[in-house]
């Protein structure tokens, strides 16, 4: 089952919730167990739809085909977020991102604007994340869960235990993160959290391919 490569991925996958837990942490925004469970599960579901896929087109492949794609696949994931992650810096000095909730509003067309502005998601201000906010918050997250999941299923890792392990670590990684925040204060983590999910997603790509 290689549990190595499912904790790894379940890890991986979620430390833009880190990130995430980070920046509410620092605003002193709450995110009720309710919210976080909805979260959680939002990316347990996601990964267990598209490692189902992968694992089916696995098996339509030749043997030895299937995993060496998916870990192509995991690879350029790696690469595409470690991009995006450089993107993002280079925006920032252009372009300093302002912290006015009343400036900027989350659609289904922009929702990579949670992870700019993770506050923008508590739209009646209120430093409480309801289960209905979290509802956008979860697909946002989810979407990253997806591609990782379609490679990951590729690899024929367990697609039930990879979707479990996704969804107790979103649990448990929002929570550190606001945790974190309020006790030291920590924003670095939170900052360079793509950088080091693309070398994660890097590493176990070519573990699957070469071995």
């Amino acid at each position: 089952m290689r549990l190595w490569a499912i904790l790894v991925l379940g890890i991986a996958a979620n430390l833009d919730n880190l990130g995430i837990g980070l920046a509410y942490g620092l605003k002193k925004i709450k995110v009720p167990l309710a919210s976080n469970l909805s979260i959680a599960i939002l990316s347990g579901i996601a990964t267990l739809l598209s490692a189902f896929l992968g694992h089916r087109l696995s098996n339509i492949l030749p043997a030895k085909t299937g995993p060496a794609l998916g870990g192509i696949i995991v690879s350029i994931i790696g690469v595409w977020t470690i991009a995006q992650y450089f993107l993002a810096e280079q925006a920032s000095h252009h372009h300093p991102a302002h912290n006015n909730r009343e400036k900027a509003k989350i659609t289904w067309q922009n929702l990579w604007k949670v992870f700019e502005n993770p506050a923008l998601v508590d739209k009646d201000q209120s430093n409480v994340i309801s289960v209905n906010e979290s509802l956008l918050l979860g697909i946002a997250l989810s979407i990253n869960c997806l591609t990782t999941g379609l490679g990951a299923g590729m690899t024929r890792l367990n697609t039930y235990a990879l979707a479990l392990s996704i969804t107790i670590f979103s649990l448990l990684s929002i929570q550190t993160g606001m945790y974190i925040a309020r006790r030291y204060a920590a924003t670095h983590l939170g900052k360079h959290a793509n950088l080091l999910t693309g070398i994660i997603l890097i590493i176990i790509g070519l573990c699957e391919i070469f071995f």
